[in-house]
């Protein structure tokens, strides 16, 4: 369980919390710059931040405070990894403030977590004995919230490593060499898509019908050329080839896309009805063995907030999240240009 103990006696403030991490995540966040930004200054940007857990090493902690810049800054007295710290403390542009005291961290490992105790000395009056003790509790506080926020990143990243795992170890299906076509109405083997190769992604659209497959077909758009490093990639959908080819067009869509107009290949896989009315959308992962049998290796559908669309996720930091946002073929807010296009700024541009 979570507990914070601060107390202030004499010229010495303590403050002690438990933190829902290892002692050497704590460590981590508590001596690196890149960590230090996300704690140290709650609510407002840190203008530098140089910290070095090293004996003997000066250290600069910019902070900006009720619109006054300023800056912690001392020196590293003692240092063991995941253990112990030691550093003089003097703050630089704030009135009222002690020089030169003395702040002391440990690292306890228990049973939740990590015991953090900061012990703070040499403060000489009660005011500042009084905003260190909030300072400190406040800090530890948001250090508690950033170790749950990573700790539940890393369950979630395990349990999605968990869950792809589970959906390869489901019994493979044989998969007919059925066939799709182009969009010059030329029927092609499902085995051709291989290529030269033994694995395959089979991306099932909806069609131009839905405009949420339209989006997810636009993502794919962007970096399906990498996909292809791994393993070819077919987007499929069920629109007539002449239909699926101007649409395509109009999106100016670069990725291989075949029609499965006239197929039961959707079907096969799960992703149409049994009367071809209905398509789903989901990917299929597919692998041919040496004597040409096709096998679904394993497969999974698409909906808003899945793992293969980002939007959601990025709409999901904003101040009101998604905010029932929802795709649309054309949009009335265009994209403001500032600067030099980013395609002229890419280093693959010579």
């Amino acid at each position: 369980m979570t507990r914070t103990l601060a107390t202030a006696v004499d010229a010495t403030v303590e403050v002690t919390r438990v933190i829902a991490a290892p002692p050497a995540d704590v460590y981590k966040a508590w001596t690196q710059p890149r960590f230090i930004r996300r704690w140290f200054t709650a609510g407002e940007a840190m203008p530098h931040c140089d910290f070095t857990p090293e004996v003997g090493r000066d250290y600069s902690l910019g902070f900006v405070h009720k619109g006054r810049t300023g800056s912690v800054t001392g020196k590293v007295l003692e240092a063991v990894p995941n253990e112990r710290l030691v550093y003089t403390w003097t703050v630089n542009g704030l009135p009222d403030e002690d020089k030169d005291t003395l702040v002391t961290v440990t690292f306890r490992k228990v049973d939740e977590g990590t015991e953090v105790r900061i012990r703070h000395e040499r403060l000489t009056t009660e005011s500042t004995r009084n905003e260190t003790l909030d300072g400190w509790t406040q800090i530890v506080e948001l250090l508690d919230r950033m170790a749950q926020i990573d700790g539940l990143e890393s369950q979630i990243e395990q349990s999605k490593r968990k869950l792809a795992a589970m959906r390869r170890d489901l019994p493979r299906m044989r998969v007919p060499d059925s066939h799709v076509t182009d969009h010059h109405g030329k029927r092609i083997n499902l085995s051709d898509l291989f290529g030269s190769r033994n694995e395959l992604i089979l991306i099932h659209n909806m069609g131009r019908k839905c405009v949420y497959c339209t989006l997810w077909a636009d993502g794919f758009n962007g970096f399906w050329r990498h996909m292809h490093d791994r393993a070819p990639v077919a987007v499929l959908s069920p629109d007539e080839p002449s239909v699926q080819r101007e649409f395509a067009s109009s999106r100016g869509w670069t990725f291989p896309m075949f029609s499965t107009h006239g197929s039961d290949l959707a079907k096969v896989l799960g992703f149409e009805n049994e009367q071809g009315t209905d398509p789903y959308p989901g990917v299929s992962t597919l692998r041919k063995d040496p004597d040409g049998s096709i096998w679904r290796i394993a497969h999974t559908h698409f909906g808003p907030g899945d793992d293969f669309c980002a939007v959601w996720h990025v709409f999901a930091l904003l101040d009101r999240g998604v905010n029932d946002w929802s795709p649309k073929y054309t949009y009335q807010h265009e994209p403001v240009q500032l600067g030099t296009p980013a395609a002229a700024k890419s280093c693959c541009n010579h």
